[in-house]
């Protein structure tokens, strides 16, 4: 019990407060963004006989989307089922459809923010 609460005390020195709906809403347009995106990729894959997934995750559309803009995503991975997860976004890209639904998104996001 004692290494326990000894290995635990720096932890405890950071806010570890919840965030509130208040402070996620901004992001709303981003995530439903995200979900339709998702779907749309999910539905046209799942006829592609080659595809290398058939269901897309908004996290795998998240870092499709980075590379669409150019950028190279560097995640980091902690776990086996985030490997996997980052792996299933390699074999398939954005359209454009897709990125002007994303780039919607975070236009509203920056609008709410006050910084259009």
């Amino acid at each position: 019990m004692g290494l326990q609460r000894k290995m635990l005390t720096p932890l405890l020195k950071f806010d570890l407060r919840r965030y509130s709906f208040k402070d996620l809403e901004p992001l709303l347009p981003v995530h439903q963004a995200l979900s339709v995106v998702a779907a749309k990729v999910s539905s046209r894959l799942s006829s592609d006989e080659e595809a290398p997934v058939r269901k897309v995750t908004t996290t795998q559309v998240s870092l499709n989307y980075i590379r669409a803009k150019g950028l190279i995503p560097l995640p980091g991975v902690t776990r086996k089922e985030h490997a996997m997860e980052i792996a299933g976004c390699f074999g398939w890209r954005l359209n454009g459809e897709e990125v002007e639904i994303l780039d919607e998104g975070y236009q509203k996001f920056k609008e709410s923010k006050g910084e259009v």
